[in-house]
């Protein structure tokens, strides 16, 4: 089986990949999570299965849940069976999400943000690791223990609010943030923004690559920015022992020198050029000592 993830709002071309599993016979699965385009887009049709999740900061977030388009009828009937065996999720579940949610959304205002960040800092908090850490539905120390998480079939409430936000999804706001996106990387120096040459990018979010994280960081949330170096869960993964030929060196590259700005609509007017200078300036003082 191979699986492709479409990063942060970019999407990757299939036919090259599926042509290649079309050949060994290998299923080929898109993780459509971070380009969720709305209720029409059931993912590539070249792909066997596409898979679409709604957690918290998910495009069309329902807090929660998933959506999978499956291609192959005697798969879908063998995972339908699986699934049946799952208990159903409990209805407080979906209330502590909802407060969950709540209070992630004042606390990332600017003014509340701000605060938090510098109470982390005084303390001696990880201010990255506590925004992520509140942001997951699914907390798990071991990948074991996020399985027996994830097993659960959506209760009424879940599926309730699923449908509703898929009844009305935002398209107006997906247009507005795919162009906020392409403004700030146009403000920027070349090869600052990563996954700029995708196909179609809708900008879930907008991540860079620098070797002055740091002072980037510290400039961005100086002017009132929430820049972070880790708003996603996504890792680069070792290679095994014995075979050190398949070392991502690229992705641990990026991944080391990654920091995530925000672009999306709801910035006032200028906001972005403020922020383009803010790190700009703070990237030539480093490179200036």
């Amino acid at each position: 089986m191979v699986v492709v993830a479409h990063l942060f709002g970019g999407r990757v071309d299939l036919a090259p990949i599926a042509r290649e599993c079309q050949r060994h016979r290998v299923l080929l699965v898109e993780d459509c999570a971070q380009g969720f385009q709305g209720a029409e887009d059931g993912g590539d049709a070249l792909a066997d299965v596409s898979m679409f999740s709604f957690g918290i900061l998910k495009t069309g977030t329902s807090l929660g849940g998933a959506m999978l388009t499956v291609r192959d009828t005697d798969l879908l009937a063998r995972m339908r069976r699986l699934q049946a065996r799952w208990p159903v999720q409990a209805p407080r579940s979906q209330l502590k999400r909802v407060i969950q949610a709540a209070a992630f959304v004042v606390l990332t205002r600017p003014v509340p943000f701000g605060v938090l960040a510098r109470l982390c800092a005084r303390l001696g908090v990880d201010f990255d690791r506590l925004v992520n850490s509140a942001a997951k539905a699914f907390p798990a120390d071991t990948p074991a223990q996020l399985v027996r998480r994830l097993e659960r079939r959506p209760g009424a409430p879940l599926l309730m609010l699923m449908e509703r936000r898929l009844l009305t999804f935002d398209h107006v706001r997906l247009i507005q943030r795919a162009a906020a996106g392409r403004r700030l990387a146009a403000l920027l120096p070349l090869g600052w923004h990563v996954g700029g040459a995708a196909l179609d990018h809708t900008h879930w979010l907008f991540p860079i690559v620098t070797d002055h994280a740091d002072e980037i960081i510290a400039a961005a949330r100086a002017a009132g920015f929430d820049a972070a170096r880790s708003a996603s869960s996504v890792k680069a993964i070792a290679a095994p022992p014995d075979r050190l030929d398949l070392t991502p060196v690229w992705a641990e590259y990026v991944m080391a020198r990654m920091v995530f700005l925000p672009a999306y609509p709801e910035l006032p007017e200028g906001s972005l050029e403020r922020l383009a200078d803010a790190i700009g300036g703070a990237a030539r003082a480093t490179v200036s000592r």
